[in-house]
Formats: C-alpha cells, sequence, structure tokens
C-alpha cells in the first residue's frame, strides 16, 4: 500500500516513444528523427503547439546512431550519446556545431542506456545499458569539455539499468530496469565526488521499462523536475 501511494503520487503519465527520442530546452525541442543517421530536427513551442523550424543531417554521427540527449540550457550546451559507441558529443546548441567529443575510457559503454545532465555540480551522467555503473563526467563550460570523470556502483541494483533521469530538485536519480520495479538514488557529495545512496524503489507492475523521464517546470533560468514520467516499449 505504501509503494503504491507513492507511485501514485510521483507518477504523472505515461508516455509512449515509438521512434524517436527528444528533450525539450527552454521553448524549443530537439528530437532525435532519426537514429540511424543521426538527424536531429529542432521545434519551437508556440503556445499549445509545436512548430518545426529545422533539421540538421551533419548531426555528429557514431556506431549505430544517436540514442540520446541531454542538455546543459545554462551554457546552451547538448550533450549526444550513441549506440554502439562509447563516444559522447558535446554540441553548441544554437548552431549544432561540435564543440567536443569525448571517448569514455575503456571503451565499455557500447549500449548507451542515458544521459543527464546536472546543473547543480556540472555533471554529465551516463549508464550504460544491462549494466550497474553510472560514470559521472565533471564538465568545464570555460574549456567547453569534460576534465575528468568517475565510474561509480549504484548499491542494491540487479538486472541492469535500462533508463535514468535526474531530479535535480530532490536531488535523485531514477533507474529503470528490465524488472517490474524503478529504484531511486539520492545524489550527494562526498569529497567532492558523486554518491548515489539507494533510497527506495516503486513497482510499477510492468515486465520493464525502456525509458524515463521527468516533467519539467522552469523556474528562474533552470529546470526543477516535478514528475518522473515512464513509458514502455
Amino acid at each position: 500500500m505504501r509503494n503504491r501511494k507513492l507511485f501514485n503520487r510521483i507518477i504523472y503519465a505515461i508516455l509512449v516513444i515509438l521512434s524517436f527520442s527528444s528533450i525539450v530546452f527552454g521553448k524549443s525541442v530537439y528530437v532525435i528523427s532519426r537514429h540511424s543517421d543521426s538527424t536531429v530536427q529542432a521545434y519551437d513551442t508556440v503556445e499549445d503547439k509545436i512548430v518545426f523550424q529545422e533539421q540538421f543531417d551533419q548531426f555528429p554521427n557514431n556506431g549505430y546512431g544517436a540514442i540520446d540527449l541531454a542538455i546543459n540550457e545554462i551554457d546552451d550546451i547538448l550533450f549526444a550519446s550513441y549506440d554502439g559507441a562509447n563516444v559522447i558529443e558535446i554540441i553548441d546548441a544554437k548552431t549544432m556545431d561540435q564543440l567536443d567529443s569525448e571517448t569514455i575510457p575503456g571503451g565499455t559503454f557500447n549500449e548507451m542506456a542515458g544521459i543527464e545532465y546536472c546543473h547543480e555540480y556540472n555533471w554529465l551522467l551516463a549508464a550504460e545499458r544491462y549494466q550497474t555503473n553510472i560514470r559521472v563526467f565533471n564538465y568545464d563550460s570555460a574549456d567547453q569539455t569534460f576534465i575528468s570523470n568517475t565510474e561509480v556502483a549504484l548499491p542494491n541494483l540487479s538486472g541492469g539499468i535500462l533508463g535514468i533521469c535526474l531530479d535535480e530538485e530532490e536531488m535523485r536519480l531514477y533507474v529503470s530496469q528490465s524488472t517490474s520495479v524503478v529504484k531511486y538514488y539520492n545524489l550527494y557529495l562526498n569529497d567532492g565526488d558523486p554518491n548515489f545512496v539507494y533510497a527506495g524503489l516503486v513497482n510499477v507492475e510492468w515486465e520493464s521499462q525502456e525509458r524515463i523521464a521527468v516533467r519539467h517546470n522552469r523556474l528562474q533560468r533552470r529546470y526543477r523536475h516535478q514528475v518522473p514520467i515512464l513509458s514502455r516499449l
């Protein structure tokens, strides 16, 4: 009963994502419209409509194509991860120019489960599908590059990661996996290093969840994340 109440409190909607991934940035929406060659489209939100603006056919492409996007909305930076490539691209969100390309150490991140940007600490969180670790990249906005990274094992996690989302208001990371539960972790600083502390789980009564996201409400110059949204492919 307690889990059911928690589920009802945090789940706002169910989204079915059929063919693309997207991220909302201010009044713009960026969509990976074609996975195979990493084609990205930009849309504007005008009142209650989404209006197409431009297609970027020359968006950086790696492996089997772009699979996820994250945004640093303070510095107007997009991050892109790829299926079948241990690479994260850093891209100017206004011009779509490639600023840097980061190869993930060890060459093991070949099937990405998701990336999320943490404005509080200038971190990019990256997860590999079916694994139990989070790699945390420290982003330098002055040089527009990553200056260090740390790999952190998530405690009390089995079955591997299928998706992640970050609630920056509560500093909580939600993790979906190939079971019927979503687990969540409180994010702390420990002597300057990221520390994920297991905080609980919600049984969503699905066999698995491919993607999870967070509903955003704009406040000042950052997003305050309110409600996690689940999807199943």
